[in-house]
């Protein structure tokens, strides 16, 4: 009835929210590639593929623009029924791309890892089961309207955070409104 898990196949190298130009550098948006697959519970990776990975369901990678990162520096997808409730980034998430949390209905307790750098705009969009959220000190780029239409009600970033701060309701970047 309803899209539950994908398999990712061991020659797939581009999947997400971005597709590439022929160049294989530039970028333009494109359809999220699980958008409202709100039933999904489980992303998995072929073995031999060498640009992605999963872990408990999850959808892991090493690119993201043309720029290469470390295997598992890239968080892309969150499936939005996952069983699991609890999830604790690993400590090699530098990048959160964009909507990776979206239509999220089911985590109910989220941890973001020390060394998290980037979070992609719309990071959180309609996530219903998440309602508190803390950033970690190391995030240095926060994508627009990234608690959109979320029930996120509880929002901290961490004091040692040399870029963001926030009054439990709004971002700052200094005296900027995020």
């Amino acid at each position: 009835d309803a899209l539950k898990k994908i398999t990712l196949g061991s020659g797939v190298e581009v999947f997400g929210v971005y597709s590439y130009l022929a160049d294989g550098v530039s970028f333009n948006d494109a359809k999220l590639a699980l958008y409202q697959c709100i039933n999904l519970e489980e992303i998995a990776v072929s073995e031999g593929n060498t640009f992605y990975r999963a872990v408990d369901g999850v959808l892991y990678g090493k690119s993201v623009c043309g720029e290469e990162y470390s295997d598992g520096a890239v968080l892309y997808s969150v499936p939005s029924a996952r069983v699991q409730t609890e999830l604790t980034l690993p400590d090699s998430v530098k990048i959160m791309l964009p909507y990776a949390f979206q239509y999220q209905k089911s985590v109910t307790s989220l941890t973001l890892n020390e060394g998290l750098e980037n979070i992609g705009k719309g990071a959180f969009y309609s996530s219903s089961s998440i309602t508190s959220l803390h950033l970690p000190s190391t995030v240095r780029q926060i994508g627009a309207g990234i608690l959109l239409s979320s029930k996120i009600q509880s929002f901290s970033i961490a004091e040692e955070n040399p870029v963001f701060s926030s009054d439990g309701n709004l971002i700052y970047n200094g005296n900027e409104l995020v």
